[in-house]
């Protein structure tokens, strides 16, 4: 059998979408027309890696927290969105408002809910050859 069907990187590369849960009841979003889905790359993407790899220089530095080198990796995961809003409106899916999502205490629930996301690789799999 080759191996090389399971290529996690260029699988990670391509990513896959997360509908978002109700945090409470784990009940997922929105109607099928219309629901909040993040677009994610997985951990073993090229600028998900190059993003941990930077960031973890900056933590031996002394010039982040841990704290900040997850978030830089969930923002080099997330290449887009849809139907996603905050107080009421529309958010771009920008750097800027992808830090303010997953800053926002008010929906660290969708950290939580992408961070494994990103961190699985099953999530990718579907991007895996088929012959």
């Amino acid at each position: 059998m080759d191996l090389t069907r399971y290529d996690v990187r260029a699988a990670a590369d391509k990513g896959a979408s997360l509908r978002l849960r109700c945090p409470a009841t784990n009940v997922p979003l929105g109607t099928d027309e219309a629901f909040p889905a993040i677009h994610l790359l997985g951990r073993d993407a090229t600028a998900v890696r190059e993003a941990r790899k930077e960031a973890s220089r900056e933590l031996q530095d002394g010039k982040i927290d841990e704290g900040e080198l997850g978030l830089r990796v969930l923002i080099a995961a997330t290449r887009s969105w849809d139907n996603i809003e905050l107080d009421g409106k529309a958010l771009d899916c920008t750097e800027a408002n992808i830090r303010r999502l997953y800053t926002d205490p008010r929906t660290e629930w969708v950290v939580e809910q992408i961070g494994p996301f990103v961190m699985s690789r099953r999530n990718i799999a579907a991007n895996f050859a088929t012959a």
